[in-house]
């Protein structure tokens, strides 16, 4: 994410940088190589002056890139990758070498060669993740697919169920009329008392499973 976000903004910048811009770089650039002449080869991610001025290198690269929403995120993404940039930086010995890798990125984006400075800002950018999930080569390669044969778990197919055809049923339209609702008639129900008794009570309304429902009222 950091990187796509960078490469980006690295390409606005050079397109819409000015002579302030540039002069910001090599400032960022100089007062970084002034502190590691200083303090030697004692320099390390996590103290206080040192993060400070790596972050401001890497953002005065992207200051010109007109966007805020970018640089935001270029800001959020360089402090949460702060504990690889801790593991990386244990291991590099010179700081003139650290010094060096940098110099060659300014050189590059200030001499607004677009592509050249987004792919090395992305190796840049890669070298620290390459450091410490180092890609598997070569033997390293070899024992890794190993490990990976023999922690490998077989899952079996799961069984074929097979349905049986089904048939639908095609019911006429005399079927769906027995569902109609019926309508008590007072001028055919019976007044005798004796055949209400005889004869099973008749309900008005709907009968148990219509399939449709009276308008309302």
């Amino acid at each position: 994410m950091r990187t796509a976000v960078e490469i980006e903004a690295v390409r606005l910048a050079i397109s819409h940088g000015d002579d302030a811009w540039e002069a910001g770089i090599l400032s960022t650039l100089h007062r970084m190589r002034r502190h590691i002449e200083r303090t030697g080869n004692e320099f390390h991610e996590g103290a206080g002056d040192f993060d400070r001025l790596h972050k401001g290198f890497h953002t005065a690269l992207l200051a010109a890139c007109g966007s805020q929403r970018m640089l935001n995120a270029h800001s959020d993404l360089y402090d949460q990758a702060y504990r690889y940039r801790r593991v990386m930086m244990r291991a590099i010995g010179s700081g003139k070498k650290f010094v060096r890798e940098h110099q060659l990125l300014a050189d590059r984006v200030l001499t607004r060669d677009v592509a050249g400075a987004q792919t090395m800002l992305a190796a840049h950018l890669r070298s620290t993740i390459n450091f410490v999930y180092p890609p598997a080569t070569g033997t390293n390669a070899m024992v890794v697919a190993a490990i990976r044969q023999e922690t490998s778990v077989s899952v079996p197919t799961p069984p074929q169920i097979a349905f049986a055809d089904v048939t639908l049923e095609t019911r006429s339209q005399d079927h769906y009329r027995e569902f109609e609702p019926r309508r008590c008639d007072p001028a055919n129900s019976s007044a005798s008392s004796g055949r209400r008794a005889a004869a099973r009570p008749r309900r008005c309304g709907w009968r148990r499973g219509s399939i449709s429902r009276p308008a309302a009222r």
